[in-house]
């Protein structure tokens, strides 16, 4: 990727910048879960289970039989450096990520960011990764780690 051209799409708006993965599964979530659990890059974890109306600040032990359930959520927060990455489970096909444009202001972090975002993909086995401005998933700048714009 070429930071000049990158650069751009970065700059603090006072959007967020949205990362949205595709095509997930609920195979792909235990293990996104499984790696999440054992990170130790993980700041933060906020999940909701509507059942027991219960906000847990871990993984639950039995996340699979959740991932159909309406209204459990889970927010995650990791840091890649300097970058606070949050992943955001809302339904069991879509993994929403967010990041401010703010912390990628250099080439490095730039490609530590794009390093977990490949990681995150393989994990999950999501064929594709879309990097967008706030809420706008045809406007994306990189699909898969390639500048598209």
């Amino acid at each position: 990727i070429n930071w000049k051209l990158a650069k751009k799409a970065f700059e603090d708006d006072g959007m967020l910048v949205d990362v949205y993965y595709e095509y997930m599964t609920t195979c792909g979530w235990e293990k996104l879960f499984g790696w999440i659990s054992t990170n130790s890059n993980v700041t933060s974890i906020n999940c909701y289970i509507p059942e027991t109306d219960k906000n847990l600040e871990k993984i639950p032990k039995e996340v699979a039989a959740y991932i159909d359930v309406s209204g459990f959520y889970c927010f995650v927060s990791i840091l890649v450096g300097d970058i606070t990455l949050f992943l955001r489970f809302y339904e069991k096909t879509e993994l929403e990520c967010d990041i401010s444009p703010s912390d990628i202001d250099s080439e490095e972090k730039l490609f530590a960011l794009l390093g977990v975002l490949e990681e995150i993909k393989i994990i999950a086995g999501s064929p594709r990764y879309l990097v967008c401005p706030e809420n706008s998933k045809e406007g994306a700048f990189i699909v898969n780690g390639e500048l598209v714009a």
